[in-house]
């Protein structure tokens, strides 16, 4: 890769990494949020908010995970050391 195109792929990696970890703060506080709010309304201490955001978290790591992998898989194919038994 040679001048714009080095420019474009970087600039691409900042948009990316700002966008996943704005996903990455919002899933947990959103429904954290959900979680409170129905606390509310049913009368519980913080059941529902512990839940939710516990939930959100849980989603966010495996989308990062789930992502990751297939950017990896993607970035690989091809490559030398993919290439087995042939």
């Amino acid at each position: 890769m040679r001048g714009y195109a080095l420019r474009r792929k970087t600039q691409r990696g900042g948009s990316d990494g700002f966008s996943q970890a704005a996903e990455f703060a919002a899933g947990p506080v959103v429904l954290g949020l959900i979680g409170w709010v129905l606390d509310s309304v049913f009368g519980f201490d913080a059941i529902f908010l512990v839940i939710f955001a516990c939930f959100g978290l849980v989603g966010s790591f495996a989308t990062f995970y789930f992502r990751y992998q297939h950017s990896m898989a993607r970035e690989n194919e091809g490559k030398p050391w993919m290439r087995r038994g042939q």
